[in-house]
């Protein structure tokens, strides 16, 4: 970069058509290729985090079904109780 720190104009020519501009292209698509990844690492992270909430709604409904059952039963054996008190 210090080879034309004196002059300017060389160095504009060099960053518009040498090898400097091609390494700023590749560092502009190195960065442009981690953006990407970073994307779909956030794409990937929201997927999972649904899928987790997802599978947690589903426990949730689960053990509210049981619950559920479990409370029909207890009314059973309270009517049952009930009749035979009678």
């Amino acid at each position: 970069e210090n080879t034309f720190k004196n002059q300017p104009e060389k160095r504009l020519a060099a960053l518009k058509t040498g090898p400097e501009k091609q390494i700023n292209e590749a560092k502009s698509q190195i960065v442009e290729e981690e953006n990407q990844l970073t994307q779909q690492e956030n794409q990937l992270i929201a997927q999972k985090n649904q899928i987790g909430e997802n599978a947690s709604a589903q426990a949730i409904e689960q053990i509210n079904a049981g619950q559920n059952q479990n409370n029909d039963g207890k009314e059973k054996i309270a009517k049952a109780k009930a009749e035979l008190a009678k």
